[in-house]
């Protein structure tokens, strides 16, 4: 004990690297599902040792540590997490606006989640937002206390929970304000079932929460912005990981409340918020990665395959050239400011989806020569039209860095220095990223 508080770095940095090769030498268990065992309705693998009780009053076979987590997560403890992001937003008058009682605010299903339009057929659509944090090991790893150690794990708790409940916030507020204005020309009304979220965990760098689609990506932008404002560095020389980015990588998977919540959860963890940390790595700040589906079924088993085949075509260069470049059709993954201008491009069209999934279609079935013609000419029938000139100029307000300090149009197609779903390093390529923008107009219907 006395060598550990005399020398608490060298400790630390001796019991980390023990901690990373026993990782590596470690064996996965063997589970054994007999022939005449149930095997868990959960983690699909162990055998199941116990029936529990569902809301529903359906009873599932269930593992003993499938049963532990599912016992945690019941409707007390849900209830408590939710209350506590409200407190820490200062927002608990919103149950009494939405005329929820405390006791009733977070029971339900994630059906529930979405709010009650009482539209005929509507669509109930749902998202999983999985969080870490990136290299905030390194800071562990350099300091010189045990003291330092408490205080800095303490505040990238309290950081990360107070990052939750602001996102969540002001997310909520946006989306509900613009029901408000939507129920003047519908003629259904908008009622909250329970709140439009659901937290799983909240750790001290990392979290993972369900939440009603259309805040999904509002929550992404505003968490990633707070905590690249509260780790941003003042004097590099002074810091102790010197340029090492501290930030958060965050991945978003919206799809429908039916989808299996296994299924979408692994599928977020393995591949969107990977894809999230390669844009922590290149641009030194947060990255958000996300991913529009209408069911599970298009959930894609191969993320990588998925992307390639989707979001990346091939152009020729000049007239008669056989050269080609790629051109990809997605900015992913984007950082809080750039998800915030297409969030605030998708909110102005978001009565124009028709006209944007016209626009779009041609970039996904069409060589990319074709989708460029077909997007040119749309937009010069335009100009004979005050209703779709407006639609060509909201459109055209979305702009970038083009990594010379310099703004550019997005649209139809623009180089950038950045990373792509092929590559890591920011080289320069050609980006027509309308699929980003219509999927975060859908998410936001």
């Amino acid at each position: 004990l006395k060598e550990f508080l005399d020398n608490y770095s060298t400790c630390m940095r001796h019991f980390l690297s023990a901690m990373d090769a026993d990782r590596y030498r470690a064996e996965l268990p063997v589970w054994e599902c007999l022939p005449f065992e149930a095997r868990c309705a959960f983690c699909k693998k162990r055998a199941a040792t116990a029936l529990e009780k569902r809301h529903d009053n359906d009873y599932v076979p269930l593992c003993e540590a499938c049963r532990i987590k599912f016992q945690q997560r019941r409707g007390e403890t849900r209830r408590e997490l939710g209350e506590q992001l409200l407190r820490d937003a200062d927002i608990m008058q919103m149950l009494k606006e939405y005329n929820l009682h405390p006791a009733e605010a977070f029971k339900g299903g994630l059906n529930e989640m979405v709010p009650d339009s009482n539209e005929r057929e509507q669509k109930k659509q749902i998202a999983f937002i999985y969080g870490d944090g990136s290299n905030f090991g390194q800071i562990t790893k350099n300091l010189n206390s045990l003291a330092l150690s408490l205080q800095w794990t303490r505040r990238a708790e309290l950081v990360n929970r107070a990052a939750i409940a602001l996102a969540l916030s002001r997310a909520m507020h946006e989306a509900l304000q613009d029901d408000r204005v939507e129920l003047q020309r519908m003629p259904f009304r908008v009622e909250l079932q329970r709140m439009p979220f659901e937290v799983l965990v909240i750790g001290g760098d990392d979290f993972s929460l369900f939440t009603w689609s259309r805040i999904a990506l509002r929550f992404c932008q505003q968490f990633v912005e707070l905590t690249d404002l509260e780790y941003t560095k003042g004097d590099i020389q002074k810091c102790i990981v010197r340029e090492t980015p501290i930030c958060y990588g965050v991945g978003c998977l919206i799809t429908d409340e039916k989808a299996p919540a296994q299924r979408v959860v692994e599928f977020t963890e393995a591949n969107l918020l990977k894809f999230a940390k390669r844009g922590v790595k290149a641009y030194k700040r947060g990255g958000i990665a996300f991913l529009y589906t209408t069911n599970a079924d298009q959930i894609p088993g191969n993320y990588q395959d998925h992307l390639r085949r989707n979001y990346h075509k091939e152009a020729r260069l000049g007239k008669g050239q056989a050269a080609q470049a790629p051109v990809y059709l997605t900015m992913q993954p984007l950082t809080a400011c750039e998800l915030n201008a297409f969030l605030e491009c998708a909110r102005r069209l978001k009565d124009d989806m028709g006209s944007l999934q016209r626009l779009a279609e041609p970039f996904v079935r069409q060589p990319i020569e074709a989708a460029l013609l077909h997007f040119v000419y749309q937009q010069a029938r335009a100009e004979r039209s005050d209703d779709r000139k407006e639609f060509f100029e909201r459109l055209n307000h979305l702009q970038a860095s083009d990594g010379n300090n310099t703004r550019v149009n997005l649209f139809p197609i623009q180089q950038l220095q950045r990373i792509t779903v092929d590559k890591d390093q920011s080289d320069s390529a050609y980006f027509a990223p309308i699929l980003d923008l219509l999927e975060i107009a859908k998410s936001l219907r």
